[in-house]
């Protein structure tokens, strides 16, 4: 069927900006690569100019003037004289909490955070919540009124760590 007016070509979006494969690394090191749009394309062999690639350092280096965090990173490409542009990084990219675990001194389930955004590093040691059901059994009652007697249920707890105790409700 013909319908005036009315293409496949008519109806594709097209963009004025070039589309260039943009890329990011985790903290891990490990690379993500997207499409980014608005980019400046870097220089590459097919213009005549060195192949560059995106640079982004893990935070080891010391930190440009006026960062809040005590490490900064290299950033940039490969085709930047090495280390001419350093960039803050934050309190999110330098702060770690490990897993709850069984302290061996004190015998509690411990979480540790570690902010290496100041110098020295501050480390907050949080004791893991447990997780507790609702409270089973006792009562009260008053059967040699004015003497009235409460009987206390039980409750269970378990922390992060796997123990389990059992208290009074």
């Amino acid at each position: 069927m013909n319908m005036p007016g009315l293409s496949a070509e008519a109806s594709l979006y097209k963009s004025s900006s070039q589309y260039i494969v943009g890329a990011g690394w985790a903290s891990t090191g490990d690379s993500n690569l997207e499409l980014s749009q608005g980019l400046k394309p870097l220089p590459n062999g097919g213009n005549g100019g060195p192949i560059c690639k995106p640079i982004i350092g893990p935070c080891d280096q010391p930190p440009p003037p006026g960062c809040a965090c005590a490490f900064g990173r290299i950033v940039g490409s490969t085709c930047d004289p090495p280390g001419t542009k350093i960039e803050c990084c934050t309190a999110a990219e330098l702060t770690t909490t490990s897993p709850c675990a069984k302290n061996p001194t004190t015998g509690l389930c411990e979480s540790t955070t570690t902010n290496r955004c100041t110098s020295p590093p501050k480390v907050t040691t949080t004791v893991c919540q447990p997780t507790c059901g609702s409270c089973v059994g006792g009562s009260c009652g008053c059967d040699n009124y004015p003497t009235c007697a409460r009987t206390p249920g039980t409750i269970t707890c378990t922390d992060a760590c796997g123990t389990t105790t059992t208290k009074s409700c």
